[in-house]
């Protein structure tokens, strides 16, 4: 059976260009993984979701852009 977990990967700030300023934390689904003899387990990462502190949720749309869903506002990280 495999297990997963949730594990809060990154925290930063990204601003948009109306100035305002939005606090966003990435968390990753990983699947725990192990080997058919059983000697040795991981975690590999399956996927990432960007949450907004204000409440909400944000789409990645480059390395350094996001698109914040509450606002409809793009903003760049710094």
């Amino acid at each position: 059976m495999d297990k997963t977990r949730v594990v809060q990967t990154d925290q930063f700030e990204v601003k948009s260009s109306t100035g305002r300023i939005y606090e966003l934390s990435e968390e990753t689904t990983q699947i725990k993984t192990t080997l058919v003899n059983d000697s040795e387990t991981g975690w590999i990462d399956e996927n990432k979701h960007y949450n907004v502190r204000s409440g909400g949720s944000a789409n990645k749309l480059s390395q350094t852009e996001f698109h914040i869903l509450a606002s409809g506002e793009d903003a760049i990280r710094f």
